[in-house]
């Protein structure tokens, strides 16, 4: 399965894909160019911050580099991958929370409510992503 930042392929890249490829995939080996499948994922947090953190100026006014982050981490998960929230938590955690920048001192999701699975042909997108 071929994807862009939307989570499916166009025709032309999924014809692009096919030209880069088959001249070296090995004789006799079939590949099915199929496109992806967005699904956006909505994720919002509650955060905590730390007042001695580095960017607790810059985070106690806009979020908005930490949400970059937390977009930034859907849109790495790979086609097929689950959107598991304790796994993301620890991500983010591990570059704004103590073992990182030391600029969070909680992180907690509220939404989605739950894991969110995918099919082999589906992608996570971020969708609305913001703190609370």
């Amino acid at each position: 399965y071929i994807g862009d930042a939307t989570g499916t392929a166009s025709g032309a890249l999924l014809a692009s894909v096919k030209t880069a490829v088959d001249p070296i995939k090995a004789y006799g080996v079939f590949i099915n160019y199929l496109p992806g499948v967005g699904v956006p994922i909505n994720w919002t947090v509650a955060i905590g911050l730390n007042p001695s953190g580095p960017n607790y100026g810059t985070l106690s006014t806009n979020t908005g580099i930490l949400v970059n982050s937390m977009k930034n981490y859907i849109a790495n998960l790979g086609i097929g991958v689950n959107f598991v929230r304790a796994t993301a938590e620890a991500a983010l955690l591990a570059i704004w929370g103590a073992a990182g920048s030391n600029d969070l001192t909680s992180f907690s999701t509220t939404i989605p409510t739950g894991d969110v699975t995918m099919t082999a042909n589906q992608v996570a997108v971020p969708g609305t992503v913001a703190t609370a």
